[in-house]
């Protein structure tokens, strides 16, 4: 049985002939398939049928109790985690067909184990649940029968460093009436049995000539018949004496540490005891790890360790990565076996075999997305530049995942024709800056620079939606901005806000094309034309393509400093590209200018 749980053996039944007494035989057919679709790893015959069923329903179970006559013995068990908690009506159907009613109830993983007659009601069903997956579960069954030869067969012996002897004694119930024989089998470690005595007849009979690399295992089978009586001979001992080799075991009441939840993307540890319970020395220690995600999906991983000397302790440690590339949120589940697929001898493997539950908090916080216009957070119509630098910024609390594939963005752009085009990252007009790996504790964030020329005049169309690592969207829709394009140069009158003004005004105007002007001034003078003040572009702050309002604020003073008298005051503007005078840029607020002329209000 253990020797197939790499196979993903989660259940296992074994039939008894209710006419012979004899146990239904499962040969191997190729592979790890035996009879009626079950896992048969060895290619000697087994007395079980191993099934894996960790799907909702798994017919080829139902078609195996199908077969099975009326009449005939059923024993079936679950191993490690059956999953029944997972299985659906029909596959539960299976064996409430066969009277089976607590297994109906189970929501956990715990042990399970049933016997009984198939559709015989004068014979008891039997169900026992653990009440923990720790849970030992240690019962007895009765047949009862009518035959006159038998069998006793002990279980597999070894696997041994050497063999010593043999040492065996019956007696009979009645006198005359019993025929029986001693047969010595050794077993190689592919599990094939080869016959080394059909009789043994001594009592006492050395084994030191057998060879323990040819035969790793014994086995003895004392056959006996009584057509008198009908009363098998009574088997007083048998004993085979041998050197063991090492036995290991993880013993979590030494030593073991593990959280039972963690936020996704931190790392998990497992630490725990392996203890080898023998004086016997081990080699280096290999150990596999499979982690169960909530998906059902396994991840598996394995560690060689130090060697395990006779009677010492050794702590395996290992570190997962929890993150959305591995893992799902979710119950996870993981499994440790030391010693996996015999790496090397031992006696048993039952105790080298843990699992444990924990839960995975998952990522759910949206990234945040943030986008400019040459530094500008435009309004949905904005004008802009025709050759803007287009800056998207996206941003993620995770400390542990970096934003680091341009997968993490999906953006295209509308044409004024209404075509579409999708971002392409050719380090041209797309470029793609991928998060800090070193200071994700400090910050998260990657950026995206496209530097279009949008050559046609109208309205353009941006669609960006950001994803972190886990996918969890920058917003429940894509972000869209519109934004207008006029490549002709152009300025438009400028007006001053507020107006009248107490205190201070600042101005406002629209500058259209890629470029903005090399000179820009503007003059304020008195109603007899006098200049008291020019307001030059470096006084104005930041300038750009689209709406501007200026960070520079006038006070109502004059080029010196001191304070201008209340009243009307007219202001011009100049601006050049290039050495030329700017086209003008009509709008609405050209009723309030006079052959580029504006007013202005003054009135402390």
């Amino acid at each position: 049985l253990w020797d197939c749980m790499s196979y993903g053996v989660t259940m296992l039944f074994e039939v008894i002939d209710s006419l012979t007494g004899l146990q239904w035989i499962n040969p191997n057919l190729g592979g790890i398939s035996g009879l009626y679709n079950s896992i048969q790893c060895k290619p000697t015959p087994r007395y079980n049928f191993l099934y894996n069923t960790n799907t909702s329903n798994n017919e080829d179970v139902g078609k195996f109790l199908d077969t099975v006559p009326d009449g005939d013995y059923i024993l079936m068990m679950s191993v490690n985690d059956a999953y029944i908690r997972n299985w659906d009506s029909t596959m539960l159907g299976y064996f409430n067909e066969l009277g089976l009613t607590q297994i109906n109830s189970i929501t956990d993983i715990v042990p399970y184990v049933a016997f009984l007659k198939k559709n015989d009601p004068d014979y008891p069903v039997y169900e026992v649940v653990g009440d923990t997956f720790t849970s030992i579960i240690d019962t007895n069954f009765s047949i009862t029968g009518n035959w006159d030869r038998g069998f006793i067969e002990s279980p597999l012996i070894g696997p041994a460093a050497s063999w010593n002897s043999l040492q065996w004694h019956t007696h009979s119930l009645e006198a005359g009436s019993d025929s029986i024989s001693l047969q010595l089998i050794g077993v190689n470690e592919s599990g094939v049995e080869t016959v080394l005595s059909i009789n043994v007849l001594s009592e006492d009979t050395s084994l030191t000539g057998l060879s323990v690399t040819e035969f790793p295992f014994l086995k003895l089978r004392l056959n006996t018949i009584d057509t008198l009586y009908r009363t098998p001979v009574q088997l007083d001992y048998w004993r085979i004496n041998y050197q063991p080799v090492p036995e290991a075991a993880l013993n979590p009441s030494l030593h073991f540490s593990f959280d039972d939840s963690v936020n996704q993307f931190l790392p998990l540890s497992i630490s725990i005891a392996l203890e080898n319970v023998t004086p016997w020395n081990m080699d280096s220690m290999l150990v596999k790890y499979q982690v169960t995600d909530a998906t059902n999906t396994a991840h598996t991983y394995s560690k060689k360790y130090q060697p395990l000397a006779g009677g010492d302790t050794i702590h395996l440690t290992y570190n997962f990565e929890t993150g959305s590339d591995v893992y799902t949120g979710g119950i996870n589940y993981l499994y440790v076996e030391a010693n996996p697929d015999d790496d090397q001898p031992e006696q048993h493997h039952f105790n080298n075999l843990g699992i444990i539950s924990y839960y995975i908090i998952s990522d759910d916080v949206n990234p945040l997305l943030d986008v400019t216009f040459d530094g500008i957070h435009i309004m949905d119509g904005d004008l802009v530049s025709a050759k803007p630098d287009i800056h998207m910024v996206l941003k993620d609390e995770s400390k542990f995942l970096p934003l680091n594939d341009t997968s993490l963005f999906d953006i295209y752009l509308i044409y004024p024709d209404g075509s579409k085009q999708v971002v392409i990252f050719d380090n041209v007009t797309a470029f793609f800056y991928a998060a800090d790996s070193g200071n994700l504790g400090k910050e998260n964030s990657a950026s995206v620079t496209l530097k279009k020329v949008f050559s046609i005049d109208g309205t353009y169309q941006l669609v960006v939606q950001g994803f972190d690592r886990s996918g969890n969207a920058s917003g429940d829709n894509y972000y869209k901005i519109s934004f207008e394009v006029i490549n002709k140069p152009m300025i438009s009158n400028i007006l001053n806000y507020p107006n009248p003004f107490s205190t201070s005004t600042r101005f406002v105007f629209t500058l259209t094309g890629s470029e903005v002007p090399q000179l820009m001034k503007i003059q304020i003078m008195t109603i007899t034309g006098k200049i008291v003040k020019e307001v030059f572009m470096n006084d104005l702050g930041n300038i750009h393509i689209g709406n501007n309002i200026t960070g520079y604020s006038w006070d109502g003073t004059d080029q010196f400093g001191d304070k201008l008298a209340n009243g009307l005051y007219f202001y011009r503007v100049t601006a050049l590209l290039n050495g030329n005078d700017m086209d003008h840029y009509g709008t609405s607020s050209d009723q309030y200018f006079k052959k580029g002329i504006g007013k202005m209000y003054l009135m402390r």
